[in-house]
């Protein structure tokens, strides 16, 4: 049982132990044989930079996704958007288009940084284990916490729907069946998805919503036009393979906080993350 002063305290050790299975998952990483010393190679002060930068840009970002969903959704069931309207939405692109760029910049510097600490050859065992049993169910702390985060930078239910709905058939082993079992795939993989999304950002601030036939079915809403055809389908929702990248650190970095929570990290560590010490994670 953790002390009240210690790192973490507001998580009581009893939680995680009340879920054997996932305090069993906890424990194996944190015996891993590297584990501990790329938790302290790891320069925490950095990490937690690049990761609020990367929490206040996806907020920012999801601000627009929401309003675009919105006017999909009412072009889909009426067939038209009234021109003002659109116009005003396209004069926002400009701004989403730097906070998404900027949001998976600091992601991508995330991954590098636990490239440097040698936490990714650790994390290529054990995030699976994480993102698959625990992140997406509310029912087990870890997940309570993962979906706090995503609530928090502005994930709607629908968006967490449908990025379920996608990768049911990884069985969320990201790591194994997205990332064919190499941290280092997750930087190419985010940055093809973030050039797909931006081709419909750009098209989206010359030609508005064009491309969506209105009054029919979701599915057939999607008008192929010239490169869009390609990548429209894919980031329609917002939901695209940078989202896997998101889930991956959001998940490792709640990993290394609930080790902390039960005591398997020293105090002195477990102070340097104080990133993770907000009420984003609260349980």
């Amino acid at each position: 049982m953790i002390t009240e002063t210690a790192p973490f305290a507001q998580i009581d050790s009893g939680i995680l132990r009340a879920h054997p299975a996932l305090h069993l998952d906890l424990s194996a990483l944190a015996n891993d044989p590297g584990f501990t010393s790329s938790v302290s190679k790891m320069k925490w002060d950095v990490v937690g930079k690049h990761f609020t930068d990367l929490t206040q840009h996806l907020t920012r970002y999801n601000n627009y996704n929401r309003r675009e969903t919105r006017l999909w959704a009412l072009k889909m069931g009426t067939g038209s958007i009234p021109p003002d309207l659109e116009n005003k939405f396209k004069a926002t692109v400009p701004e989403a288009i730097d906070s998404f760029q900027s949001a998976f910049k600091s992601l991508d510097n995330c991954l590098s940084s636990f490239e440097q600490a040698g936490m990714h050859e650790v994390l290529e065992r054990h995030s699976d284990s994480f993102t698959s049993r625990y992140a997406l169910d509310e029912t087990n702390v870890f997940g309570h916490m993962t979906m706090n985060y995503f609530r928090h930078v502005g994930f709607s239910t629908p968006m967490i729907d449908d990025f379920t709905h996608k990768f049911q058939p990884t069985h969320f082993e990201f790591i194994k069946n997205v990332s064919g079992g190499k941290w280092s795939n997750l930087h190419t993989i985010t940055n093809q998805s973030v050039e797909a999304r931006i081709e419909v950002l750009k098209y989206t601030q010359q030609h508005g919503f064009d491309y969506i036939r209105g009054g029919s079915p979701p599915d057939w809403a999607i008008k192929a036009v010239g490169i869009l055809g390609t990548v429209i389908g894919a980031v329609i929702g917002g939901i695209t393979g940078a989202w896997i990248a998101v889930g991956i650190v959001v998940a490792s970095q709640i990993a290394v906080a609930l080790i902390c929570a039960d005591g398997g990290l020293s105090a002195t560590i477990c102070d340097k993350i104080g990133h993770l010490k907000t009420p984003i994670f609260n349980f």
